[in-house]
């Protein structure tokens, strides 16, 4: 599980997660797991993705499971793709343990 920080990249105002997203799920979920090849966090999504619905679901599931304000979230690149790169504002470290102790306790 170490390997999951390298999705993780530090920016000047906090980090950018890597994301793979999986739309169209019957139940939202993030974190969903570990993609070790492409290197990134996987999000499923139960909203299509027309009209931005899919990444207004992500934005809203990240933003929870970190307890961060909606300015503090956003979608950097990627934001017409399953691949995307979304900004949180916060520390590294901290970001990176709390998805880490989260995708221990999944299945």
């Amino acid at each position: 599980m170490e390997e999951i920080s390298k999705a993780i990249k530090e920016n000047e105002d906090g980090v950018i997660i890597k994301l793979k997203v999986k739309t169209n799920s019957s139940k939202p979920k993030f974190p969903a797991g570990y993609d070790e090849w492409r290197e990134c966090i996987l999000v499923e999504t139960s909203a299509q993705p027309i009209h931005g619905k899919a990444n207004k679901e992500i934005i809203e599931m990240v933003r929870e499971f970190f307890g961060l304000k909606s300015s503090e979230v956003s979608i950097r690149y990627g934001s017409k793709s399953s691949e995307k790169g979304l900004f949180l504002k916060g520390d590294k470290k901290n970001i990176t343990k709390r998805l880490k102790n989260e995708l221990r306790r999944k299945p």
